[in-house]
């Protein structure tokens, strides 16, 4: 159960939500990483999520691989190197890896360069988490903003302590926040530019727990 809870916990409120310590669900993870290295998985999975879960008092960090399509973790492995996800990768059979349709990620290159060097078609397979684009994503706004700050050659009156109305959701911001943010995109455009695209994406066009609404368009 613990296992289970961890695809969608943090180790410390799988810990709390069990009414056990960290340091259990640190060995229960243990142990499942030993039996991940004795399993074959004796079945064809179309859609993989591939997580990583960290134990922050030991600084430990654990892969989980998931079957997106029946929610149940398949294997869990030490650490987040690349050699983390090989191990679960070498452990397939040619059908197999031939029968992933999605791979569901974060943006960690590790995860991605095991990913496309052991499933065929890998680049066209993976999709990246929402939840992590979307905060590249925010960041991206946020750097733009700090450098039209440092702009002497702007006039910058109008951009002090806006930050948060470039974060937040357009969606969370009320009537006179929404109109002012209009008027500051329409005076500092390459900041606008930099929020629509970052309102663009977490408007829910892209699916946001991986690969489940877009593999099975085909």
């Amino acid at each position: 159960m613990a296992i289970a809870l961890l695809l969608e916990m943090s180790v410390a409120a799988v810990a709390r939500r069990l009414g056990i310590s960290w340091e259990q669900v640190d060995s229960i993870m243990l142990r499942a990483v030993e039996r991940g290295k004795q399993r074959r998985l004796p079945r064809l999975v179309r859609h993989l999520g591939i997580d990583e879960k960290a134990v922050k008092k030991r600084h430990r960090y654990f892969t989980i691989v998931s079957d997106l399509d029946r929610g149940e973790v398949l294997w869990v492995g030490r650490g987040r190197k690349r050699e983390s996800i090989d191990a679960f990768y070498d452990g397939l059979s040619h059908e197999q890896l031939h029968a992933i349709e999605g791979i569901a990620m974060d943006m960690w290159q590790p995860y991605f360069e095991s990913t496309v060097a052991h499933v065929p078609d890998a680049a066209r397979k993976i999709v990246f988490d929402k939840y992590h684009i979307t905060a590249y994503l925010t960041k991206a706004v946020d750097l733009t903003r700090r450098a039209m700050m440092r702009d002497k050659t702007l006039d910058r009156t109008a951009l002090k302590g806006t930050k948060y109305s470039w974060l937040r959701s357009f969606a969370n911001l009320d009537r006179d926040e929404r109109r002012d943010l209009s008027a500051l995109r329409s005076q500092y455009k390459r900041l606008g530019r930099a929020w629509s695209m970052k309102e663009h994406f977490t408007e829910d066009r892209v699916p946001s727990r991986g690969v489940r609404a877009v593999a099975r368009r085909g």
